[in-house]
């Protein structure tokens, strides 16, 4: 009785059976690895950024150190793994470490799957996207990623006439790209693609699809 008073291991938190090394009635002596819990409620996810990402779009740094304005960037994680998709909003917990032949900053990035309305179906092993929201940039347009050139140029028509811009890219989702460039109010973008194209060559089209006029936006980078 008093052998099996001493068996009994209490686990500081109620959480999932990883690995066991143990079967009912071997002996084991002291230190020796019975089971590996792993604790889902709080899941922790390393995240890489290039050292532009970390502290130019996402401000990291501006108070004077590394580490300052974790608190302040929103975060969102997002299962992708089978056909299941859910998200949770997340938090930057902690800088994990610097690469300096890479100029990656790894950070750590938790969820926790007690937070109200979360339930994302996550665990180890799991694929996901991390979302973070990095500054607000004025007067981007939102053109197709169709309609971008390999060159960062887009192709415009100015009174009328063929103009060749270069622009800036923002960011980027599966369709589409926010940039930045010299463009005027009465642009139209021409999202077909064109054969050839000379400068100030004449433009005509029809169609719905062909151009689309120019409209600033604001962009979250991301």
């Amino acid at each position: 009785e008093l052998n099996l008073a001493r068996c009994t291991i209490t686990a500081p938190f109620s959480g999932r059976i990883k690995t066991e090394a143990v079967d009912a009635g071997a002996y084991m002596a002291a230190g020796t690895s019975a089971l590996t819990l792993a604790d889902d409620k709080v899941l922790e996810i390393q995240v890489p950024l290039s050292d532009k990402d970390a502290f130019e779009v996402l401000g990291l740094g501006k108070r004077g150190n590394w580490f300052s304005g974790m608190e302040n960037v929103a975060c969102r994680v997002q299962s992708v793994t089978g056909g299941v998709a859910a998200s949770a909003i997340a938090k930057i917990h902690r800088v994990i470490r610097y690469d300096a032949g890479t100029r990656t900053l790894y950070l750590a990035v938790r969820v926790f799957s007690g937070q109200t309305g979360t339930g994302i179906p996550l665990v180890e092993g799991m694929f996901c996207n991390v979302t973070f929201d990095g500054r607000q940039v004025d007067n981007t347009v939102k053109v197709p990623l169709t309609a971008m050139n390999a060159d960062n140029t887009v192709f415009l028509s100015r009174g009328r006439k063929l103009k060749t811009l270069k622009v800036r890219q923002v960011t980027a989702d599966a369709t589409h790209a926010w940039v930045v460039g010299a463009f005027e109010s009465d642009d139209f973008l021409i999202t077909s693609s064109l054969s050839s194209p000379v400068e100030n060559t004449a433009v005509s089209f029809s169609g719905s699809n062909a151009m689309g006029q120019i409209a600033n936006n604001v962009a979250m980078v991301s």
